[in-house]
């Protein structure tokens, strides 16, 4: 799975969302892994140390998954977007950082304000992924 795209979005007083999108290939989003995580962070390849912000931090996990497309030699990034997101305007997220893009596994971090209840929907044309925190 390819992912396209990354929105975070404030929907209401108490809840944002974080939305991931990937090519429509499949029509379904890949395997996940989704839960709160203590720092310290580092980048998955290189071990380099990250900074987030926030005081608790939600780990996404996504397998199979890429950000750039091999599967012939035309092949190209398929997420251009940022690594570091920090998105303003919310009311819990604070920070997203993509930590692991190797290997088929994509993986971002996201920083929250504090720990809260959170949800996990899945959505076809295209395929998504949509975290509901709040």
């Amino acid at each position: 799975m390819l992912l396209t795209g990354v929105e975070v979005a404030r929907v209401d007083d108490c809840i944002d969302t974080v939305t991931m999108t990937f090519r429509d290939d499949l029509n379904e989003a890949p395997g996940f892994a989704l839960g709160y995580q203590n720092g310290p962070f580092s980048e998955a390849g290189s071990g380099a140390p990250i900074r987030m912000r926030g005081r608790a931090f939600l780990v996404l996990r996504l397998e199979p998954a890429a950000t750039f497309d091999l599967s012939d030699d035309s092949g190209g990034r398929t997420y251009d977007g940022r690594r570091s997101l920090r998105p303003r305007r919310t009311n819990h997220v604070e920070h997203l950082r993509l930590y692991d893009d190797f290997e088929g596994v994509v993986g971002w971090i996201i920083g929250l304000d504090s720990r809260r209840p959170f949800t996990v929907e899945t959505g076809t044309a295209p395929p998504s992924l949509t975290i509901s925190i709040g």
